[in-house]
């Protein structure tokens, strides 16, 4: 029961906010240019605009896909380690997806696709996709609602996004490990596709061959009969010939271009928001690596849930809401191919334990907006921050942050040893008048 009223809480709290802030944002000037750029507009690509854009939470709700897992992996109300699930194997690639009855707002996926391996030609009932090119290369093709499209190819490190509705088949043409690929998207049951082999498959011979140009019923015989999720196709020598009619802006961005943000030490941070990636219009992401016992500070985002994969290492993480008190805050640590959630406006940090860490972060907002607790400290005069946290101004003026500071470095337990002048002195600013 107490874990059904949080999420209510989480669900309720998320909605309230987002039907302000993220509707309005995301139909905004940089999200039309999406659309604009080539300079002509008919009234149904606004209509595409509001579609794509609308908060997920918004959207008609379609029934959900069960799936079924040979074991069971630990989840928490933030994390889930991935990493236990069983994957989905197929002959040319295999998957694992998020179950869709996690308390999430975002649904995750990891796609390997085998050298020739092609995800079939698809488009997301309910969702837009981000996606992270963890390794390989792959070949897309992505069609709008106006039958531009494009041919392209995204490289290791890459990142890209698919907005909702709209047709897209990737293919790992790597000769030696074809591409994997991490995927987000936003909504809670994203996932679910309607595929060119089940669309085959669902519909009368008749129909199919009048939508085929007539083609004989016996090469229909060696359709699919279901969902042909991974097939195979030949990688070709020569890169498919580009559209005549592009899209407007390129989908793919290469992640480190993106703004660097490594204020403090230990760490460095590569953000690929709208302003780096025009294209984007619902989701936004970043690949985070720190050092060993280096910790993104304790932050929240103002405008969007976060959903984060750990690439490489082990991370810790505690998420605090302060729904029902302290006690709501959870603890978790997720190795690699892990992944955690943090809602909108929820306080979390990430910290490297054992070792270096890697981890890529996905926001359901073109450009999230992050606070930190040194700005917040920094920008409040010591005597407000001292009076709450019942200490002295000399205790504020000494050791609380005068910077905002993204990367901080954990501090060794306390040693009994520390020398008694230390002591004395720290004693000496406690001694005086709290807020004064």
């Amino acid at each position: 029961k107490a874990s059904n009223t949080k999420r209510k809480i989480q669900r309720r709290q998320y909605q309230q906010t987002s039907r302000k802030n993220t509707l309005t944002m995301i139909i905004s000037t940089r999200s039309f240019l999406f659309f604009a750029a080539a300079g002509s507009m008919s009234s149904d690509s606004s209509a595409v605009t509001a579609q794509a854009s609308t908060p997920t939470h918004l959207r008609g709700q379609q029934p959900k896909e069960q799936r079924s897992l040979q074991s069971e992996p630990e989840r928490g109300n933030y994390h889930y380690k991935l990493s236990q699930q069983d994957w989905t194997n197929a002959t040319h690639g295999r998957l694992k997806i998020t179950p869709n009855d996690l308390p999430f707002n975002m649904q995750f996926g990891e796609v390997e696709l085998f050298p020739g391996g092609v995800r079939d030609l698809h488009w997301h009932r309910k969702a837009a996709e981000w996606g992270y090119v963890s390794a390989g290369i792959c070949e897309f093709t992505l069609m709008d609602d106006h039958n531009r499209y494009v041919n392209g190819v995204a490289n290791t490190g890459d990142v890209y996004y698919f907005p909702l509705g709209w047709q897209h088949s990737i293919q790992g043409i790597d000769p030696d490990v074809g591409c994997t690929l991490l995927i987000w998207f936003d909504d809670q049951d994203g996932a679910g596709s309607i595929n060119l082999s089940d669309m085959m498959a669902a519909y009368p011979k008749e129909i199919v061959q009048a939508s085929l140009n007539g083609i004989p019923e016996e090469a229909l015989l060696a359709f699919p009969k279901g969902t042909n999720a991974i097939g195979f196709g030949r990688i070709q020598d020569e890169k498919i010939e580009p559209s005549d009619h592009p899209l407007d802006l390129w989908p793919v961005f290469p992640v480190k271009k993106g703004e660097i943000t490594e204020s403090g030490e230990g760490g460095v941070e590569y953000d690929v928001r709208q302003e780096q990636l025009l294209a984007t219009l619902t989701m936004s992401g970043a690949l985070i690596e720190l050092e060993e016992g280096t910790m993104r500070e304790l932050h929240w985002h103002t405008n969007a849930d976060e959903h984060h994969y750990v690439l490489s290492g082990k991370v810790r993480n505690i998420v605090h809401s302060n729904i029902g008190g302290i006690e709501s805050t959870e603890e978790y640590i997720i190795e690699k191919g892990d992944v955690g959630y943090v809602p909108l406006n929820f306080v979390h940090y990430l910290e490297a334990v054992d070792g270096p860490a890697t981890v890529v972060v996905t926001f359901n907002h073109p450009s999230w907006g992050t606070q930190g607790l040194s700005a917040m400290m920094a920008v409040t005069p010591t005597y407000v921050t001292a009076s709450v946290l019942n200490t002295t101004t000399d205790i504020a003026d000494t050791y609380f942050p005068k910077e905002s500071t993204a990367f901080l470095k954990k501090l060794p337990p306390s040693n009994a040893s520390d020398s008694v002048e230390d002591d004395a002195g720290v004693e000496a600013m406690l001694n005086s008048s709290p807020g004064h």
